[in-house]
Parts: structure tokens; C-alpha cells; sequence
């Protein structure tokens, strides 16, 4: 029995998603989705039209929490699967319809859970949460998700981004939830994308895809629920590299430009061959981590860079910027969460931090991961705490105990931002947050920044109909210029 309690528009979405059976449900982060889903869910088992309830997510134990918190079920009728083979094949037989169970996206790479599931998910409701991750419709574990969840009798799929980077995403989720809406993937192209040699350079018939996907999408606004949301405060910290650090960069621009010329020369350079590209913008990624950690540049540019490298004693500008920030929040007594995406630079960080500070990133095992949550939230309950976190941390995460997001990278896209910045921003949160970036000027954090909000806007335009505030994509050369100096023809092959 659902024990929680809903809003009216809470208890409205939870309706529809009743009604459709199969739906994707992409209210913002923090508004709610997960609970309107455990009861959906629950009024499902009550009513007997399911057996069981089956989902999937990035993290089982937050699930965990809430369905304990929002349900009157006991531990037995809620199975985590995860763990060893060993124990998966152990919960196997002795799994036992009637509740949930909850377990990982990454399960359904191995062939014995899948085999499992499709042999128990008959009569069920399926829940597919950060539905993004399947976004990519050749993918592995889109197409064994797919395989599962059309044995299911209810399907839903949770994500506030489901336009992560192009329109085609959604299409990848809307596969999931239900493959005859769209129809064929030559049917989408041709009737909603206009492409050129198989590159997607714009949309077409917007209007009536919106209109299209209202059958299936429940979706809010923060717009709409504005007031019963706590604030968001935003703000931008620029920080001016060294004198050291600006010549590192154009130093480790120029290293870069060898090795593009010589892609060049051997007539290899393509923006549209995966090999090339990944070249290129592994050179790119080399410049983005010099940004945060240029005290380390030789861990991560060796292959590229002189051999005197070693020789530029660079500080570590925006670690050290993002220290002072930290020093002042927790002065204030308040806790906070730091993201970057290199762990260079959250291993920097961990050097630098004096105070009661947690580390989550994706190369510790799901048990370190979930003692650092823990960790976090408990001593943030008595003192000023920091969870420094790579962007394993940035999705189905509940962090009220945070008042502060310090952004100390920006990430290509605005839905890993919409997924960081809204891990404090909750319907249980009780004071408003504040999300800072930090931006390193001139160069390349200023074009992530410009591209991650012009790719937010896209979305928007897409989902909600909002008018575009800039037409066209920024342009990387000038902001790699700016930094690095580089010879115009590099440029203008990196410009694509």
C-alpha cells in the first residue's frame, strides 16, 4: 500500500500514467517522478492488474530507501538484485512474485539475468528510471531492455532529459516504451530530421511532434510549479589562468597541432570517421583537463607534450578558486558537493581539502560507492561535510543535505548539468539552492558553457515549445583560439 503523500498535480500524472499503460514521464528532476511512480506501482499490485514491479535504475539503493519510506512493504518483498554471480544466481531461485524488484541498468549485459527476466517479467510493471541511458537505440543494453520490457504489461521510463543531446534520443526511449508510436526509424528520420551525408543538421515538423508526443509524455515545467519548488540560485565564478598556466596551454596547443597535421598529411582528418574524430577530440580532452589540473598535465598529455613538461610549476588555478569557495561555505556552516569530471582533478582535490570531505566516483565498487552516500549524509546531518564527486554522482541522487553545487568543470551537455545541478534542488529540500560553475577565461570552458545552454534551449524548444534565444550551435574556433593560438587551418578543421 502507497503510504505517501501526492500533490494535486502529482496525483494527476500518476493518473495518466495509469491510463496510458505505457508512457515516459519527464517532469524535471526533483519534482517528483519517482514517487508518482511507487505509486502507480502500488496501485497496480493492490488492484491485482500485475503480479510484480521490476525496475531498473542507476542507483537500487536509493530506490531502496523510498519504496521503505513510501510503502508499507517489508524487506521480503523488496528483492535488490545485484551483487556477485554467485549471489544473483542465489536471489534467482529464490525470487518470489508479489513485490519489487530493483536492480541495475548494467544487469542486462549479462545473459543469465536477462534469460531471469524475461522468464518472470510476464505480468508486470516495468520501470525504466534515467531512461536516457537507453537512448542509443543499437545499443547493447537499449536492445536487451527492449526485449525484456515488451513482455511486460506496464512500461515507464523516467527521465527529466529525454532529449539528451539530438531528437533522435527520444526516439531511442519512445523505441522502448513503445515501438509502434514512431514506427521505423527511416519514418522518424525522414518525417521530424533534416540530415546531410547522415549528419543531422536541424528539425522539421516540431508542431506536430509535440502534439504527437503529449499522448505519451507527462511532463511538467518548474515554470508551471513555480513556488513549490525551493529557489535556485545561480552564479558563474571566472577565474583568470596564471601567467604559467596561459602558456602552458598555447604550449600544449601547439603539441596538438603536430599531431593534427600529421592526420592531415596522411589524408586521414574526418569530423565523420569515429576514428579520426576520437583522435581530435581526445586533443580536445587534453586541453579540457589542463584547464582543471595543469599541475598534472604529463598523467594525461605524455604521448603529445616535450619532455620538459615538468618544468612549468603550474598551480592549479581552479582547484585552488574552488578551496577558497569551499572554505567559505563550510564557514557558513552549510555542506556542499563539488562535481568534476576528471579524477585527476577530484584526486587533487582530496590533496587540497582540510576539512570532513567523502569521494564518489565510477571506479569504486557499488558497496564504496553507497559507504560514501552514507557517509555523506550522515556527517552532513552535524557539521559541515563535502562529497566530491565525479558525474557518477550526478543522476538519482536525493542530496538535500547540500545547500551548495560547486561545478568545477562544465560538461558538454546541459542534461548532465540538469542532472548535477538538481541533485539539492528536491520537493524535500528546505532552502533554496545555490549552483556555481566555474569558468576559466579565455577559451574552452566558455564554449562548453555556450553549447551546453544552446543545446538546453534545443531541448526546450523540442519538448515544451520555447522560442530559441540563439539560432546556431557556438563555434569552437574562437574559443579554442584564445587559448592556444593555434594555426588557422587547425582551427578550421577542428570547426568541422
Amino acid at each position: 500500500m502507497f503510504i505517501g503523500e501526492l500533490r494535486l498535480y502529482q496525483l494527476e500524472d500518476s493518473l495518466q500514467m495509469v491510463k496510458q499503460k505505457t508512457a515516459i514521464n519527464a517532469t524535471p528532476c526533483g519534482l517528483g517522478k519517482t514517487v508518482e511512480t511507487i505509486s502507480v506501482c502500488e496501485f497496480l499490485l493492490e488492484s491485482n492488474r500485475v503480479s510484480s514491479a521490476f525496475i531498473f535504475c542507476r542507483q537500487p539503493m536509493e530506490w531502496e530507501q523510498m519504496l521503505k519510506e513510501f510503502t508499507d512493504r517489508d524487506k521480503c518483498l523488496i528483492c535488490i538484485y545485484q551483487g556477485t554471480p554467485s549471489q544473483r544466481a542465489k536471489l534467482r531461485e529464490n525470487f518470489v512474485p508479489g513485490g519489487y524488484l530493483v536492480t541495475s541498468h548494467g544487469i542486462t549485459l549479462q545473459e543469465a539475468d536477462i534469460a531471469f527476466l524475461r522468464n518472470v517479467v510476464h505480468n508486470s510493471v516495468l520501470v525504466v528510471d534515467e531512461a536516457h541511458r537507453i537512448r542509443t537505440r543499437t545499443s547493447r543494453r537499449a536492445k536487451a531492455l527492449k526485449g525484456i520490457g515488451l513482455l511486460a504489461s506496464y512500461r515507464y521510463a523516467l527521465t527529466a532529459t529525454p532529449v539528451w543531446n539530438r531528437l533522435d534520443d527520444l526516439f531511442g526511449i519512445m523505441q522502448w516504451v513503445d515501438p509502434s508510436f514512431f514506427g521505423t526509424w527511416a519514418e522518424f528520420r525522414d518525417r521530424y530530421l533534416i540530415t546531410y551525408y547522415n549528419r543531422i543538421i536541424d528539425y522539421q515538423n516540431l508542431g506536430e511532434l509535440r502534439e504527437r508526443i503529449s499522448k505519451k509524455i507527462i511532463r511538467r515545467t518548474r515554470e508551471e510549479l513555480k513556488g513549490q519548488l525551493p529557489e535556485a540560485i545561480y552564479r558563474t565564478v571566472l577565474v583568470q589562468p596564471s601567467t604559467k598556466h596561459a602558456a602552458l596551454l598555447k604550449k600544449l596547443g601547439k603539441s596538438i597541432e603536430g599531431e593534427l597535421d600529421v592526420l592531415v598529411d596522411k589524408g586521414e582528418w574526418s569530423w565523420s570517421k569515429s576514428p579520426q574524430f576520437g583522435a581530435a577530440f581526445k586533443y580536445i580532452t587534453m586541453l579540457d583537463q589542463c584547464s582543471v589540473v595543469p599541475s598534472r598535465v604529463a598523467d594525461f598529455a605524455g604521448e603529445v607534450f616535450a619532455a620538459d613538461a615538468g618544468l612549468y610549476d603550474c598551480p592549479d588555478t581552479k582547484l585552488e578558486e574552488a578551496i577558497k569557495l569551499l572554505d567559505d561555505i563550510t564557514a557558513g556552516g552549510e555542506s556542499v558537493v563539488v562535481f568534476c569530471r576528471w579524477l585527476l582533478g577530484i584526486e587533487r582535490l582530496q590533496e587540497l581539502i582540510k576539512y570532513k570531505s567523502f569521494i564518489l566516483k565510477g571506479d569504486l565498487s557499488k558497496k564504496k560507492q553507497e559507504e560514501a552516500i552514507s557517509g555523506f549524509r550522515a556527517s552532513a546531518k552535524k557539521s559541515p561535510t563535502v562529497l566530491i564527486s565525479s558525474d557518477v554522482g550526478g543522476e538519482s541522487l536525493n542530496l538535500p543535505e547540500a545547500r551548495y553545487i560547486i561545478n568545477v568543470d562544465c560538461p558538454w551537455g546541459d542534461s548532465d548539468l540538469e542532472q548535477r545541478n538538481s541533485r539539492h534542488q528536491r520537493m524535500n529540500s528546505l532552502y533554496e539552492s545555490v549552483v556555481i560553475y566555474q569558468l576559466l577565461i579565455p577559451g574552452l570552458d566558455i564554449y562548453k558553457w555556450k553549447t551546453a545552454r544552446w543545446k538546453g534551449d534545443n531541448a526546450a524548444s523540442v519538448l515544451d515549445g520555447k522560442q530559441l534565444k540563439v539560432d546556431s550551435k557556438p563555434r569552437l574556433r574562437p574559443y579554442l583560439s584564445a587559448t592556444t593560438f593555434m594555426h588557422k587551418e587547425t582551427l578550421r578543421l577542428l570547426d568541422g
